[in-house]
């Protein structure tokens, strides 16, 4: 996330939740955005997650399908390769 809005403008105060398990014990925002906790999935009842972590994405998409089952889940790396693809067309 960080190139994404350092480089590329995204501004994260679009984003309904700012899901992050781990950096949520050590800091309570990032980029101006509380974090928040898997466990705030099922009450935000999102249309849709995207996966940052390549690392870890397994482990997110269980995760994300289990507290928010109707979201469509997106990964990143995905739709960095479409992206790619599209402009080279």
């Amino acid at each position: 996330m960080h190139s994404l809005v350092i480089h590329g403008g995204f501004d994260p105060r679009l984003l309904a939740l700012l899901v992050d398990m781990h950096l949520k014990a050590h800091v309570p925002s990032r980029y101006g955005v509380r974090l928040s906790g898997p466990e705030d999935l099922r009450a935000a009842d999102p249309g849709a997650i995207v996966v940052m972590s390549r690392a870890f994405a397994g482990e997110i998409a269980k995760i994300a399908a289990m507290e928010a089952p109707r979201a469509e889940l997106l990964f990143y790396s995905d739709l960095m390769s479409r992206a790619r693809r599209a402009r080279a067309a």
